[in-house]
């Protein structure tokens, strides 16, 4: 390379053309350069999306509260550094995030909320059963909560079963019974999942013994929709071999998101899984008209592993990580053919606003120190 960098200066006669052999040589070592760094530590260096910050954070890995009210507002349970509660300890409060004015409030003081689908519910302040016998509660679209009410009463054998027996409920901010659903479903050990009001429930498995669940899985058996629709049920292309798992719902494409493991069947070992390159698949159910689909994301280092992910305007975005831990986790982007990490750190929360053009997420960027918080952020896809 010194050689030919002489070369260049011996044939150039003048110093403004040796400037511009300068400048040239300059080009082309900047080119190497690029070329001989991987495309992660590039994109990590200058990422290709927006990212904003609310200056605020989560005091846990994984929040209660974090999803949009609607395009722009995006409701959270976090606090700033210097918000202390009556034990000088971080609280949690409610805050709504106005991201056109990157601003963030605090709602009514509201502490130990549920907010899901549109829908907040929260304990009155005044409520208290033991000397009232009445359990009041606030809930309602955000803005709009009504107060409610209901008698307390010591529990029979029969309502402790049917606590105890409740089904999986991501999507609500109530408690879900087995006999309420439709149809009800007796027998305790199947895993059901109860999707969005209208929108009925999955039956998974068993979720008796292990030796029960393998037994189930190797006939083929698949997941199972209940829904107005189909009372008696409708068999959908997901095995039950793939350990499958409802991991969120998309308000852009109005699909629930099943994820899958292609090695469950085999219990293929982690360096197996990276030398052929097995794919993270997820399952896309679209319960307005019952069709399943699939994606699936490139097995992209080793050890990788795809959190939740959910679909954006420009492709999808996801939580993941590999290994090194510490230099692979974080935020990613798929758009179809090739993976892109955004940012490095210990991710947890993942929310898309309904119009597809903002993922807000929780992310921990000196996660490599001990009580380190995760800080609330979001990419703008649209800008």
């Amino acid at each position: 390379m010194r050689s030919e960098r002489l070369d260049i200066l011996r044939a150039v006669p003048t110093s403004l053309a040796r400037r511009r052999a300068l400048s040239t040589l300059g080009q082309v070592l900047v080119s190497i350069f690029v070329l001989a760094v991987p495309k992660e530590t590039v994109a990590q260096a200058k990422p290709s999306l927006r990212i904003v910050e609310s200056g605020h954070f989560l005091s846990h890995q994984v929040p209660l509260i974090f999803e949009w009210a609607d395009n722009e507002r995006l409701v959270f349970e976090g606090y700033v550094h210097g918000e202390k509660g009556p034990s000088d300890v971080n609280v949690r409060i409610v805050k709504v995030w106005d991201t056109t004015k990157n601003v963030v409030t605090r709602y009514k003081n509201v502490r130990h909320a549920c907010y899901k689908a549109g829908v907040i519910r929260y304990r009155d302040e005044n409520s208290d059963p033991d000397k009232s016998g009445k359990y009041i509660w606030w809930e309602g679209p955000l803005g709009e909560e009504k107060r409610r009410e209901q008698s307390v009463a010591p529990r029979t054998k029969e309502q402790e079963y049917r606590f105890a027996t409740q089904v999986k409920n991501p999507f609500h901010c109530r408690t879900v019974y087995r006999d309420e659903l439709n149809p009800p479903v007796k027998d305790a050990t199947r895993t059901i999942v109860a999707l969005r009001e209208g929108d009925g429930y999955l039956d998974l498995g068993t979720d008796a013994t292990i030796g029960k669940r393998q037994a189930e899985r190797e006939p083929g058996r698949k997941v199972w929709w209940y829904h107005s629709r189909y009372p008696q049920g409708l068999e959908l292309p997901i095995p039950l071999a793939e350990e499958p798992g409802v991991s969120g719902y998309s308000e852009v494409k109005g699909i629930y998101v099943i994820s899958a493991d292609l090695g469950a069947p085999e219990q293929i070992l982690a360096e197996q899984r990276w030398s052929t390159r097995i794919p993270h698949r997820k399952y896309l159910l679209d319960a307005r008209s019952g069709n399943v689909s699939s994606i699936d994301v490139p097995n992209f280092d080793q050890d990788s592993r795809v959190g939740r992910l959910t679909p954006t305007r420009r492709g999808w975005v996801f939580t993941g990580s590999a290994t090194p831990w510490r230099q692979k986790s974080g935020i990613y982007t798929y758009d179809g053919n090739s993976v892109e990490h955004i940012e490095r750190g210990g991710a947890n929360a993942l929310a898309v606003s309904p119009d597809g053009c903002k993922a807000a997420y929780s992310i921990n960027t000196e996660h490599t120190k001990m009580g380190s918080p995760y800080r609330v952020k979001f990419l703008d896809f649209c800008k």
